[in-house]
């Protein structure tokens, strides 16, 4: 039974259709719990964590807490996914065909611009999350971010995946929302997925103002297919081409 990990933040609406989802295509769902939501149903492994790092710190907290027992194929998915279209039809998508990721599987994958390399986010409009509800057009307040270690995005990625990016060009998905075989995972020492976890487990705050996790959105693929070759991308092809 292959893992659905779920970074969830008070998305009480989403658990439904979780719940339906993993009997359907028996998933041993698991949600890295960050707002301190009661979880009812009993399919789900609940695991307590401080609201740190955002979906980023979840993925990357299995990962590494579960290195050695990763399951076949593990599905990482926002609590927010059936909040947005967009993201909802990627969701309903990978929840139907992650079973079958022998790589990086995502519904789109494509190769990005040259621009994207020199991304970097000193400001960024947040979202006012002292309101209780949080919707596409709810107030954002223009925030100044800690930044990268290392930027810009396309240097950020180089160095933390030891790679270099051939024309300034890497793979890219969006949303956050995609399956990795295990293979590819422990491809990677566990050093190098504690490495990037170290990059947004900072304790001593409730930090939602961090860039890194914005280069991370972008460069997911990069950091699990540091050299990716077609027979290991897979993606809605009948959609995307």
């Amino acid at each position: 039974m292959n893992d659905l990990i779920i970074a969830l933040y008070k998305e009480k609406d989403s658990l439904r259709l979780l719940e339906k989802y993993s009997k359907e295509y028996k998933y041993r769902p698991i949600i890295y719990n960050k707002g301190g939501l009661k979880i009812k149903s009993k399919i789900f492994k609940n695991i307590d964590l401080q609201n740190i790092g955002l979906h980023t710190h979840s993925y990357l907290y299995h990962i590494v807490h579960n290195y050695e027992n990763l399951s076949e194929v593990t599905i990482f998915l926002l609590g927010s996914a059936f909040r947005d279209i967009k993201k909802a039809k990627k969701a309903h998508w990978i929840l139907r065909n992650g079973n079958d990721c022998q790589g990086f599987m995502a519904q789109h994958i494509w190769l990005s611009d040259e621009i994207e390399y020199e991304f970097e986010l000193p400001y960024y409009d947040v979202f006012d999350y002292s309101k209780r509800w949080i919707r596409k057009n709810s107030k954002r307040i223009r925030t100044e971010m800690i930044r990268a270690d290392t930027k810009p995005l396309g240097k950020w990625i180089e160095k933390h995946t030891n790679q270099i990016l051939k024309d300034k060009r890497f793979y890219r998905s969006s949303k956050c929302i995609f399956a990795a075989n295990k293979s590819i995972i422990q491809a990677r020492p566990l050093s190098y997925w504690k490495n990037l976890l170290s990059l947004v487990d900072d304790q001593s705050q409730d930090v939602r103002n961090l860039e890194v996790v914005h280069f991370f959105e972008r460069a997911w693929l990069s950091i699990f297919l540091p050299n990716p070759s077609i027979e290991k991308l897979q993606y809605d092809i009948n959609t995307y081409g």
